[in-house]
């Protein structure tokens, strides 16, 4: 019970590396405020994910996304950017899985 309470008080000082499940949280109401295209509110969402977790590569893509959505061109560049700089490797497969869906969905129209 002792070493629950100080874990607690750690990972609430920051000074353990649970910093994700908030980071997750934020990410979780960003998706869904996106779903119901409250493209605004996923702003402040991802942002505050970022925030929490500044080297996050899923929430500079999903804010860039969320960008584009609102036509803010630069902010959306810069965001995509600064995701590249942080993984390239994940920046890349991220688009390579985005083409391949976007492949299968077309072939499934053509398909009798």
């Amino acid at each position: 019970m002792q070493l629950l309470l100080i874990s607690t008080f750690l990972v609430l000082l920051n000074i353990l590396p649970f910093s994700g499940l908030a980071e997750d949280r934020w990410i979780k109401e960003g998706k869904a405020a996106m779903s119901s295209w409250q493209y605004e509110k996923a702003i402040i969402y991802f942002s505050q994910a970022i925030q929490e977790e500044s080297n996050s590569v899923e929430s500079y893509l999903l804010r860039s996304k969320t960008y584009l959505a609102l036509q803010k061109y630069q902010e959306a560049e810069k965001d995509l950017q600064k995701a590249y700089s942080i993984d390239p490797k994940y920046v890349q497969q991220y688009f390579k899985r985005k083409e391949v869906a976007r492949y299968i969905r077309i072939e499934n129209i053509r398909s009798p």
